[in-house]
């Protein structure tokens, strides 16, 4: 097997040479640098990354922690991270918390070893005191989560207002019995959504009944059908649901209350959250949430803080927008 004195050798250069190429240093003249990448390919030489991480100190890896992976909003988030890291010469390692405020404490492990260089948090699930003592070995930036102490740098929504564009929504398009949907998760985003809703009915002076609030733990396609089977035994129906769990679980109800001869939206209008394709494939109402631009300006805030740059804003806010269509 080759190694750096192979390639000094037959690059005719010192091996403190070879080792500035591979370690990508600048001050190596353009003719020692390829003689230096000739005599490489010629002895299929590859290196030794852990070595070089281990010098440099540096991993160009940032964790990505997502609550689950196969969830609607995650690929797209994903994706828009992963790209624009990647732009920048940064991997990526996905981590599955499954909501497991134990399992988060566990990659964060992965900072204090030095396995990665820096966090990227799409919840928070433990305490702000839990995490914070983290910092010392590489940079959080949280993607997406709303927190009003943003203790950490953040690109952020507030999901209190994108739950209140439904709801106003809704009342103006002249419904006035509104149920919501969500999840039972005891964290800052449904308990911000379903806040705005509670203020939004109560300042239009709309009736608000405990059975009109529905809670299932789940966000997918088939939760709709839970959902429907509760909305469809109440004693008194309502005439629309914002449904907080986002847009695939208000697009499987949408499609069983058609299955079971609902007129959507005259028997029951319905919204969901995200703006993701498949409320556009049913032509369903829902508020967009810029998943994208979350990604991107997240992984871009993380990238300036590893490199540095002065300018830096720590908190920065995206908004939600209406996206009105046929269920509403």
């Amino acid at each position: 097997m080759s190694n750096i004195k192979d390639i000094a050798k037959l690059a005719n250069v010192s091996p403190s040479t070879v080792s500035r190429v591979v370690n990508n240093h600048p001050y190596v003249s353009s003719v020692k640098k390829e003689a230096v990448l000739k005599a490489i390919e010629a002895l299929n030489y590859t290196p030794n990354i852990s070595a070089i991480r281990l010098k440099s100190g540096k991993t160009n890896i940032i964790a990505i922690l997502i609550p689950y992976i196969d969830h609607g909003y995650f690929g797209p988030l994903i994706k828009a991270i992963n790209e624009t890291l990647s732009q920048h010469g940064y991997m990526t390692i996905l981590c599955e918390t499954e909501n497991d405020s134990e399992k988060e404490l566990y990659y964060l492990e992965m900072l204090r070893q030095k396995q990665v260089d820096g966090m990227m948090m799409c919840t928070l699930l433990n305490k702000w005191q839990d995490v914070e003592s983290f910092l010392q070995y590489g940079p959080i930036v949280l993607c997406g989560e709303y927190s009003e102490e943003r203790v950490l740098p953040t690109v952020y929504v507030d999901h209190y207002e994108g739950a209140a564009i439904a709801i106003r929504h809704l009342i103006e398009q002249g419904y006035n019995k509104i149920a919501y949907a969500s999840s039972r998760e005891k964290n800052l985003v449904y308990e911000s959504r379903k806040q705005a809703y509670l203020d939004c009915l109560q300042k239009a002076n709309l009736p608000l009944k405990d059975e009109w609030l529905i809670h299932i733990n789940q966000d997918h396609v088939l939760v709709g059908k839970d959902i429907f089977t509760l909305l469809s035994k109440l004693p008194e129906q309502p005439d629309a649901i914002f449904v907080a769990n986002g847009d695939q679980a208000a697009a499987g109800l949408v499609i069983e209350a058609q299955k079971h001869g609902w007129h959507v939206p005259d028997q029951l209008a319905i919204i969901g959250i995200d703006n993701q394709p498949i409320s556009e494939l049913l032509e369903m109402s829902t508020v967009e949430q810029p998943i994208d631009q979350i990604g991107t300006k997240a992984a871009k805030l993380i990238v300036d803080i590893l490199e540095e740059n002065q300018s830096v804003q720590p908190n920065e806010q995206v908004y939600f927008k209406l996206v009105s269509r046929q269920t509403t």
